[in-house]
Parts: structure tokens; C-alpha cells; sequence
């Protein structure tokens, strides 16, 4: 079973309260799961340092990370990287 963080945004984008930790066999369990508490606020599923995946409360949908940006590993440091 793997850990995972989901943090609640308000209608500024700042997180709002303490993270809701879901655990789970994978990732998409874990979505599965987030689902369940995102309600009116956008969410981020979170696995360590990982982003698995956005929820916008404005239409419902959900971004994989891959969509958001790749994130490169340097030496241990995570750097956010442009898409193209």
C-alpha cells in the first residue's frame, strides 16, 4: 500500500487545511478515492514529492501530471520544466 496527500484549495488557490492522507494499492485507487472529497474545491493528489494528478471544481475535470509539466530529477532537487 503507497501514501498519498490530497490538498483542498480555496477560491485563491491557497491550500485551506491539513492534507487528507488516502492510502492506496496505486494511483489510480488513489484517484479513485480523491474523487470522493474533492466536492466544491479544486484538489491535488500528491505521492511524496510526486504530483499524481489535479481536480478543478470548475468543470469537473481532472489533469494528469504528465499535462501539467515534466518534472526532472537533479540530484535528488525536483525542477518544474515548461511544456512545450
Amino acid at each position: 500500500m503507497r501514501t498519498y496527500r490530497l490538498y483542498l484549495h480555496n477560491e485563491k488557490g491557497r491550500i485551506f487545511s491539513p492534507a487528507i492522507i488516502i492510502t492506496a494499492k496505486d494511483d489510480e485507487d488513489a484517484i479513485a478515492q480523491a474523487k470522493a472529497h474533492r466536492g466544491r474545491f479544486d484538489t491535488e493528489l500528491w505521492e511524496m514529492s510526486r504530483l499524481v494528478v489535479k481536480f478543478s471544481r470548475k468543470d469537473e475535470t481532472l489533469t494528469s501530471a504528465a499535462d501539467i509539466a515534466p518534472v526532472r530529477s537533479t540530484d535528488g532537487l525536483f525542477q518544474v520544466e515548461p511544456t512545450s
